[in-house]
C-alpha cells in the first residue's frame, strides 16, 4: 500500500487509520505500508523499515526506532519529541495504579472529612459514588459547606479510559492543568488512578527496556 491515506484531511486519516488497525488484526495478514509520515508509521506498523537514500538503515519495532534511533538522520526523522511519540504506544492501563489510596466517600460529611484529612490529602482526593469517580475535592466548597463532600467536588473535564493512549493523557493533563485523573472500565468504575509521575516513569521504563535490547 503505497501512501493509501496521503490525500485525505487529518480527521477523516485517524478514523481510516483505526479502521485499517481494525481490519489487519481480523485478517492477520502482513501489509507492506509506505508512509513519510513517522506518526502514520508508529500508529500502524508492528515493525518500520527506514530508508536513506535508497538504502535500509534501520528495521525494527516502533519502540526501538524511537528509542535507539541507528544514526543521526534517523534521528532527526523521528524527532526530538520521540519521547512524546512513544506515548502514544501505550495506554493508559500499562501506567495506571490500582486500587488507589486518595478516594472518598461522596457521601462524607464534609465536616468530617476537613476534620479527618491535611489538606494536602485532600487535594489529591478522588470522590466516587458506588465506586464512579464523580470529582474531586474542592476545598473551599468544603470549608463553606457543612454537607456531602460530593456536593462540593468538581467533576472532571474527562474521563480517562483503559484503552486511552498515553499521550492523549498527557495532553488532557495539559490543557486542564490536572495532576492525576482517575481511570474508569467499560462499566464507568474506578479501576485506578493515572498522574504526570505514572506516565513519566513508564517512559524511562520504555527506554531503558529498549536500551538493553540488541539488534539493530
Amino acid at each position: 500500500m503505497d501512501e493509501p491515506f496521503g490525500a485525505i484531511d487529518p480527521v477523516n486519516r485517524g478514523h481510516i487509520q483505526d479502521e485499517f488497525l481494525d481490519i489487519q488484526s481480523k485478517l492477520k495478514k502482513t501489509i507492506a505500508f509506505v508512509t513519510h509520515d513517522i506518526h502514520e508509521a508508529i500508529k500502524l506498523g508492528d515493525r518500520i523499515a527506514i530508508f536513506q537514500q535508497g538504502r535500509l538503515i534501520q528495521y525494527n519495532t516502533p519502540e526501538i526506532i524511537l528509542a535507539r534511533p541507528a544514526n543521526q538522520f534517523i534521528s532527526d526523522f523521528v524527532g526530538t519529541d520521540r519521547a512524546v511519540k512513544t506515548l502514544g504506544l501505550y495506554r493508559a492501563y500499562e501506567a495506571i495504579r490500582r486500587n488507589p489510596d486518595n478516594t472518598i466517600q461522596g457521601s462524607m460529611n464534609s465536616l468530617i472529612a476537613l476534620d479527618s484529612f491535611s489538606p494536602e490529602d485532600l487535594q489529591d482526593m478522588i470522590v466516587i459514588q458506588e465506586n464512579k469517580p464523580l470529582g474531586h475535592i474542592d476545598i473551599d466548597a468544603l470549608k463553606n459547606k457543612s454537607t456531602k463532600v460530593k456536593d462540593a467536588a468538581t467533576a472532571y473535564p474527562v474521563l480517562i479510559r483503559l484503552n486511552d493512549n498515553l499521550r492523549d493523557v498527557m495532553s488532557h493533563m495539559l490543557m486542564h492543568n490536572i495532576r492525576q485523573f482517575p481511570v474508569i472500565d467499560d462499566n464507568g468504575d474506578l479501576a485506578g488512578v493515572i498522574s504526570h509521575d505514572d506516565i513519566r516513569r513508564r517512559v524511562l521504563k520504555i527506554f531503558d527496556d529498549c536500551k538493553s535490547k540488541t539488534g539493530p
